[in-house]
C-alpha cells in the first residue's frame, strides 16, 4: 500500500502563527514555532464526509430544525382548515414547539463558534475546552418529551375507535417523529461536568473524568479524518493502525468546529517535539491561533 495522502495547510496559517509568536515573545513567553506545510493522514471510510462539509452541515442545523417546525405548523393549519378533531393535533403542537425550541438552542450554540479561540483556557498542565452543558441537556430533554408524546398519541389512536380514520396519517407522523428524535438523541453528546476536551503532552481526552471519557494518545498518531454522514460525529483515525475503524466522537455540544479540531489534533499528532508546550502559555497561544484561522 502507498503512503497516506498529505493534508495541505494553507500558507496563511504560517503568518497567523507568526503573529502569535510575536505576541508570545512580547508577553515574555516562548515564541510559537510555525506549522509545517503538510502532514500525513489515515484514510477516511467511504461513508465519511470531509470536515469542511461537516461544518457546513452543522451550521445549517438551525435551518433544518426550523423547517421541521414549519412542517408541523403546516400540518396543524391543514387539520384546522379541514375542520377535523383528532389527537394528532396534540402531537403536531408538541412537535412544533420542540422543533422551535431546538432551533433557538442550536442558534445559541452557534454563537460561540464565531469566536472559538476565546473558549479555550489553560488547566493544570494542559489546554482545555470548557463544557457547554446547557445545549445537550436541552436537546435530550426535548427529544425525550417528543418520544413520550408520540407513544402516548399512538396508544390513544389505537384505543379510541373514533380515531380509526386517522390511524394511517397518525402512524406516518409518529414514525417520522420517532426516527427524528432517535437520530437527535444518538447524535447529541451526553451532558457532563468538567471540560469537553483536554490537550496535554500525552494526548487528548474527550469528557475527561466522566464515564463517557475517551482517551487518544499522541503516540498512536490520532488524526481527524472527517465527520459521519449520518450521525454528525467527528471521526478520529490513527496512523499507527490505519485499517482500524475510526472512533466516533459526538461534538454537537462543542463550541468549536470539525475543521478547527482537525487542525489542532493533526498538528500535535504530527509534531511530537512541540507537545510539551501544551503545559505552558505557548500551547494555549498556538491552539487559539489554529482554531481562529479560517
Amino acid at each position: 500500500m502507498g503512503s497516506p495522502p498529505a493534508r495541505h495547510i494553507p500558507t496563511d496559517v504560517d503568518g497567523a502563527i507568526g503573529d502569535s509568536s510575536a505576541r508570545a515573545s512580547s508577553s515574555g513567553r516562548s515564541p510559537v514555532p510555525p506549522i509545517p506545510p503538510t502532514s500525513p493522514v489515515p484514510p477516511a471510510p467511504s461513508w465519511a464526509i470531509d470536515c469542511e462539509t461537516a461544518d457546513r452541515r452543522r451550521l445549517r442545523a438551525p435551518l433544518r430544525a426550523l423547517l421541521w417546525a414549519v412542517g408541523s405548523f403546516a400540518g396543524l393549519i391543514a387539520i384546522a382548515i379541514a375542520g377535523l378533531e383528532t389527537t394528532l393535533i396534540a402531537l403536531l403542537v408538541v412537535g412544533f414547539l420542540l422543533m422551535l425550541s431546538r432551533t433557538v438552542t442550536l442558534w445559541i450554540l452557534h454563537i460561540p463558534l464565531k469566536n472559538p479561540d476565546r473558549r479555550w483556557t489553560t488547566g493544570p498542565g494542559c489546554v482545555e475546552l470548557p463544557s457547554f452543558r446547557a445545549a445537550p441537556r436541552m436537546t435530550r430533554l426535548g427529544a425525550a418529551a417528543l418520544i413520550f408524546m408520540t407513544i402516548m398519541i399512538s396508544f390513544t389512536t389505537i384505543g379510541f375507535p373514533e380515531e380509526g380514520r386517522f390511524r394511517i396519517p397518525s402512524l406516518i407522523v409518529e414514525v417520522v417523529f420517532l426516527v427524528l428524535t432517535v437520530m437527535i438523541w444518538l447524535s447529541t453528546g451526553k451532558p457532563h461536568r468538567g471540560p469537553e476536551i483536554v490537550l496535554d503532552a500525552e494526548g487528548f481526552q474527550i469528557a475527561p473524568g466522566t464515564r463517557y471519557e475517551r482517551v487518544f494518545l499522541w503516540e498512536g498518531q490520532p488524526h481527524v479524518v472527517g465527520g459521519s454522514r449520518w450521525s454528525g460525529h467527528m471521526l478520529v483515525g490513527s496512523l499507527s493502525d490505519p485499517g482500524a475503524r475510526p472512533a466516533r466522537v459526538p461534538i454537537s455540544a462543542f463550541t468549536v468546529g470539525y475543521t478547527q479540531l482537525q487542525r489542532v489534533i493533526d498538528f500535535y499528532s504530527a509534531n511530537p517535539e512541540l507537545r510539551e508546550e501544551l503545559a505552558i502559555g505557548a500551547g494555549l497561544d498556538r491552539v487559539r491561533t489554529l482554531v481562529s484561522f479560517t
